[in-house]
């Protein structure tokens, strides 16, 4: 072999290796939860949606693993996603009985494993019952006192 026909091989072995390269993602970002807070108990759900991009690109065909802090919050339905064209990635998150602050990670594994979290409110649900009242049980006649009901759901969540 000559050296052109060595070089127009090298040159296009570096045309295929050079956009291998520009495919390994460096940012992960949750982009959104929709909506920003869930019922405990309920059978709502949120989406949590994040973009996977290199130097602001997108990177598509990223496995992306989704996870819940403390599994008493909820749980997420599709745990292990892989991003689309435009470099998104969804999973579906369920609120448990608990009422809270769940923490929502998502993780790219790689060398060095990208990372991104955000926080989903979980309110309690409907009134339930009376859980407790303090007062003074001792009051002057045409005097007043304060009478504190704490009030739970069906759950064990104040209210």
């Amino acid at each position: 072999m000559n050296v052109w026909t060595y070089a127009c091989l090298t040159m296009g072995l570096l045309l295929f290796a050079a956009p291998a390269g520009a495919l390994i993602p460096d940012n992960i970002e949750i982009l959104s939860t929709s909506p920003g807070w869930v019922t405990a108990g309920s059978s709502d759900t949120a989406t949590v949606t994040v973009l996977v991009t290199n130097s602001s690109s997108p990177v598509s065909g990223v496995v992306v693993d989704f996870a819940v802090d403390n599994s008493t919050y909820g749980s997420i339905a599709n745990a292990r996603m892989e991003t689309d064209e435009a470099g998104k990635a969804a999973a579906v998150f369920r609120p448990g009985t608990r009422s809270g602050t769940a923490r929502i990670t998502a993780r790219v594994a790689q060398d060095e494993p990208l990372e991104g979290s955000v926080d989903l409110s979980i309110d309690h649900a409907a009134p339930y019952q009376i859980d407790n009242t303090w007062y003074s049980p001792k009051v002057t006649a045409g005097g007043t006192t304060d009478i504190t009901v704490r009030m739970v759901d069906r759950y064990g969540n104040v209210v």
